[in-house]
């Protein structure tokens, strides 16, 4: 298996083992596909995202892995409650992943974290649909 799955894996397993202010469903996807009318609740989808290789040691080069985490949710466009919940739900989870290993993967250092996309005005707009996008990044001498 390719290192970058087993780090999806690996933050899929820690996500799954945490208490958030919300419950949530976890999963590890390439393509977050829901059917919209059957979506509940809130999806956090781990997507493998990039793979950056830089000169470490003589003998040793710097992986660094970016994974995706996709926090989904269906509501209504207007509430805004519900927005700022889930707005809060995401900042919750970025903070539970920064600084954090993955105690699947001890070998790996915790780089980074970005919230860059906080949430998708496309996709709340057009699909009454919340998502924001956490990246998170590790990385390994190999």
């Amino acid at each position: 298996m390719s290192q970058i799955i087993e780090i999806a894996d690996a933050v899929v397993a820690e996500l799954q083992g945490a208490m958030f202010s919300q419950p949530v469903q976890v999963a590890r996807a390439y393509i977050p596909r829901f059917d919209l009318k059957d979506l509940e609740g809130v999806h956090l989808t781990v997507v493998p995202k990039g793979i950056e290789v830089s000169v470490g040691t003589r003998d040793e080069s710097v992986h660094e892995y970016a994974i995706d985490i996709g926090v989904q949710k269906r509501l209504p466009v207007d509430d805004v409650l519900a927005v700022d919940a889930l707005m809060d739900l995401a900042e919750e989870i970025a903070d539970f992943l920064r600084f954090r290993s993955l105690a699947a993967m001890p070998a790996l250092s915790w780089v980074g974290l970005e919230n860059g996309a906080i949430y998708a005005s496309a996709h709340l707009e057009q699909m009454s649909l919340f998502t924001s996008v956490i990246t998170v990044s590790y990385q390994l001498l190999r």
